[in-house]
């Protein structure tokens, strides 16, 4: 992957992470890592463009970050109590 695609990633995780920052442990660096985990997994993607990309990269991030923030409030709130 190319640096400029490295690091127009990390703006948007940046972006996601200053709105999320109080509820979640992520870095931005571990949320580009994680998308791009994601990214990869799935089977015949084809981007019509860079923006294309961009755009459904800021997608996979959003949903990192709601999931990872859902997990944790869950456990807050005794999810992982055995019954």
């Amino acid at each position: 992957m190319p640096i400029a695609c490295v690091s127009e990633l990390c703006k948007i995780a940046r972006a996601h992470l200053r709105i999320h920052q109080p509820d979640t442990l992520l870095g931005h660096a571990g949320l580009v890592f994680e998308s791009y985990l994601n990214l990869v997994r799935v089977d015949g993607a084809k981007f019509e463009s860079r923006r294309h990309f961009y755009t459904y990269a800021a997608k996979v991030m959003r949903r990192i970050v709601i999931d990872f923030r859902a997990r944790k409030q869950a456990l807050r709130r005794g999810g992982d109590a055995a019954e």
